[in-house]
Parts: structure tokens; sequence; C-alpha cells
């Protein structure tokens, strides 16, 4: 397991990649967290949230090996370059 891998796989778990729009907060009545309120939540930094949301996006399947345990997010992000 990678360093910090605990925390990483549930913060990985936990990001779809889903984006809202700058100002949108979704569906009335469902709250949507923001990065830093996800960040929080998953015990990660900010930054971290940030390139696990591009992750999600860009690389789903690198996004599962981080979720996995398998990759950290850098060797993910290195891997997809």
């Amino acid at each position: 397991m990678v360093l910090g891998g605990q925390r990483m796989m549930k913060a990985a778990a936990n990001t779809t990649g889903e984006v809202l729009s700058k100002g949108d907060r979704g569906d009335v009545g469902k709250r949507h967290l923001s990065q830093p309120e996800r960040a929080k939540a998953n015990g990660v930094h900010r930054a971290t949230q940030i390139r696990l949301d591009r992750l999600a996006r860009k690389a789903p399947e690198m996004h599962k090996l981080v979720a996995h345990g398998e990759l950290s997010v850098a060797a993910a992000e290195r891997a997809n370059v």
C-alpha cells in the first residue's frame, strides 16, 4: 500500500470527477460539497483533492488504481502524462 494509503484510498473512492460550473451548487435541496470541504472530510490537503478530481475526469482508469491503493496520486499523474 502506498504512503498515506487509507486516507488516499478513501478520498479517491469519494471522488467522482463531477464538476459543477462556478457558483452552481447542484440540485435544489441536495448540497454538493466544495473541493475544500471534500478535502477536509476525506482527510487530505485541498491540492490533493484537486489532483484526485483531475484524475477522475481525465484518467478514470488511473483514478481506480489510486482508489484501490495500487498507485499514489503522483505516480498516476506521471503515468498519465
